[in-house]
């Protein structure tokens, strides 16, 4: 199961997160730099300071040029759903050893199902190497709509049999008690999504929390 923390802002914030448990730490670049936004030097201070965890990085701006990628030292480069990839720039991507997440799928409750799954069908190869999803976005406690089945809209079920088709990583809002549900919930998950909340509302994401709570499920994941 892989875990992925975005929004990680310091070399000590990435080094506590990868003891406890972070496979990916992700990044936010831009041109205006602050709070979790952050520049390129300050993303090598990250890369540097981590010794297992891949890097992952997001532009909030662009979609950026693939060598930004090599010069971090960065496994992924992450693109927002409604960001265009064209398939040169994959191509290029690729040429440069490095992969590319499709982020922040919404999956609404109200959702087709095959609608959903249809964010990230379309791309020719070198296809995602997993996709990010936001489950119900709009709804501060998804639980009790996740557990409700519907034959044409998402549920539970729905987006489990997605994962078993394609790598998908599920954000949703998580305790630890909720952490054996989602297991049960989601047994093809290639994994779960954990993004910091930024100060100044600079941070993507319908789920947002703080470093400690981070920590705390980021040991409950992995026990």
């Amino acid at each position: 199961m892989k875990v992925t923390v975005y929004g990680v802002a310091s070399p000590d914030e990435a080094r506590r997160l990868e003891a406890a448990g972070a496979d990916v730490i992700g990044v936010f670049l831009g041109d205006r730099p602050g709070g979790r936004v952050l520049d390129e030097e300050t993303a090598v201070r990250i890369r540097q300071a981590v010794s297992n965890a891949e890097i992952c990085v997001e532009h909030r701006s662009s979609t950026p040029d693939p060598a930004l990628a090599s010069r971090l030292g960065a496994r992924w480069i992450q693109v927002p759903w409604n960001q265009d990839a064209p398939q040169s720039w994959r191509e290029q991507l690729a040429v440069e050893g490095v992969g590319w997440v499709l982020g922040r799928v919404p999956a609404d409750e109200d959702d087709d199902p095959e609608w959903v799954v249809s964010r990230w069908t379309g791309y020719d190869a070198p296809t995602p190497d997993w996709v990010y999803v936001e489950v119900f976005p709009d709804l501060t406690d998804p639980w009790p709509t996740l557990q409700d089945s519907s034959p044409d809209e998402v549920d539970a079920a729905d987006l489990d049999r997605m994962a078993a088709e394609r790598p998908v990583v599920f954000s949703l809002p998580l305790t630890e008690e909720q952490i054996p549900q989602a297991r049960g919930l989601f047994p093809h998950a290639y994994g779960f999504a954990l993004t910091l909340r930024g100060r100044h509302g600079e941070v993507p994401g319908a789920t947002t929390i703080d470093v400690e709570e981070a920590l705390h499920l980021l040991e409950a994941l992995r026990r």
